[in-house]
């Protein structure tokens, strides 16, 4: 009984909007279009952390960050196909 308790106060909560950790840098309308003319990559640009386990911190954060994302929408669709 406590987990159904747990699954409906889950299920009620406002989702919250996570900023995740990607890769690359966004680029711009004009850095998009250069790209265009660029076939080695010289114009790619990272986004870099201010030591190695910051940048793994902010990855695996954001690795498990999706990962609830995932199991969260699982869980809100088996619960709108149940009832």
């Amino acid at each position: 009984m406590v987990f159904i308790a747990l699954l409906g106060n889950m299920m009620n909560r406002k989702r919250t909007l996570y900023t995740r950790i990607h890769l690359f840098s966004v680029p711009t309308f004009w850095t998009g279009m250069a790209r265009l003319f660029d076939p080695f990559g010289t114009l790619n640009t990272y986004n870099t952390a201010p030591s190695d386990s910051k940048a793994d911190y902010d990855a695996i954060r954001s690795d498990w960050l999706t990962i609830g994302d995932s199991i969260r929408d699982a869980m809100h669709q088996h619960h709108r196909q149940m009832g």
